[in-house]
């Protein structure tokens, strides 16, 4: 008993909705379209998906860590990267392993207690990637590299 909800457009929209239609699924899964408050969209979530076959950093995933979600990331380079403990502050997942996103799915989907925890280290994880420590980061490696 839940819906799906996809944000954004792209190529694969068609696709994606002919598959959604030849499997039945369209009372379950919604394309949203372009959505201009991703925060409040968050914010109505439970949980966040992201099973990218590659990302270059995944801003996404840290605004649903933000916003104390609990997530299922692909565990590839730039969104991998965003998470030091698999299993407490986000699931990583193959993107290719439909069982394995399944099972970390309906774990969550099946245990408030485990999507609040979870939520909540995710939450303290995104904010090592604050604008802050961002700028900071950056000064102290253009500070390394100008005054070798």
């Amino acid at each position: 008993n839940f819906e799906y909800w996809i944000a954004g457009v792209g190529e694969l929209e068609e696709e994606l909705r002919a598959q959604v239609k030849s499997l039945g699924l369209q009372d379950t899964v919604k394309f949203l379209g372009y959505v201009k408050d991703i925060p409040l969209l968050l914010k109505k979530s439970d949980i966040f998906l992201m099973p990218s076959l590659w990302e270059g950093f995944g801003l996404a995933a840290v605004e649903a860590m933000n916003a104390s979600l609990a997530c299922v990331v692909s565990d590839v380079p730039g969104l991998g990267d965003l998470i030091e403990k698999d299993g407490e502050e986000a699931y990583l997942v193959n993107p290719e392993d439909e069982k394995i996103i399944t099972e970390r799915l309906k774990k969550l989907l099946q245990n408030p207690e485990l999507r609040t925890k979870m939520g909540k280290k995710a939450f303290v994880r995104a904010q090592a990637f604050g604008i802050e420590q961002m700028l900071e980061n950056y000064m102290s490696l253009y500070q390394k590299e100008f005054n070798e």
